[in-house]
């Protein structure tokens, strides 16, 4: 369909037919074209949408408008709404995995104390073992000092003497061995 239509002029110089196409022609384009160089004080907008048939707006300066709707339905705000839930979801994300580390630092610290403590435990319980075996040496020990003074008691006892005695009457001594406690060993 034609954008403009003008009424056929039939034969002969109708003034008033040929004025009327003109004025017909010049309404249009004063009322349904842009120009790119608006003469001052006319009107110069659009009245109904554009479509560009996937074609691009180049070299365009400076774009203004109340909204933009994008092919998808979205619109600026709903981009801008989208992003910001993003960068919140994003901070928090980061918090949280500031706190996980921060507990996996804590963690690592007390698995540290744990360990230093269980070292100290084993050192006392090797502290223990080592004082346990020191004990039954001594024991061990005793035990066989126990068994020599009772071994030098019963020899003191077959020579006839006590042990508490320091000195004894030899009395007549018929070979030339003589024996002295001394000799028989610690008391």
């Amino acid at each position: 369909m034609a954008k403009i239509v003008i009424s056929d002029i039939g034969s002969g110089f109708d003034l008033t037919k040929i004025n009327s196409a003109f004025q017909q022609l010049e309404d249009e384009l004063n009322n349904k074209v842009l120009y790119r160089n608006v003469p001052p004080g006319e009107a110069n907008y659009m009245s109904n949408d554009l479509d560009m048939n996937q074609n691009d707006i180049i070299n365009a300066g400076k774009v203004q408008a109340t909204t933009f709707a994008f092919a998808d339905g979205k619109s600026i705000d709903d981009i801008i709404a989208e992003a910001e839930y993003w960068a919140e979801q994003s901070e928090s994300s980061s918090n949280a995995s500031a706190t996980w580390a921060e507990n996996v630092r804590l963690s690592a610290e007390s698995a540290a104390a744990s360990a230093l403590v269980a070292d100290m435990a084993e050192d006392q319980v090797a502290l223990y073992a080592n004082n346990a075996n020191n004990s039954a040496i001594l024991a061990q020990s005793s035990a066989v000092d126990a068994q020599i003074q009772a071994e030098a008691a019963e020899q003191y006892s077959l020579l006839g003497l006590s042990a508490n005695t320091s000195a004894f009457d030899l009395g007549y001594v018929s070979d030339s061995i003589v024996i002295f406690p001394t000799d028989l060993g610690p008391l």
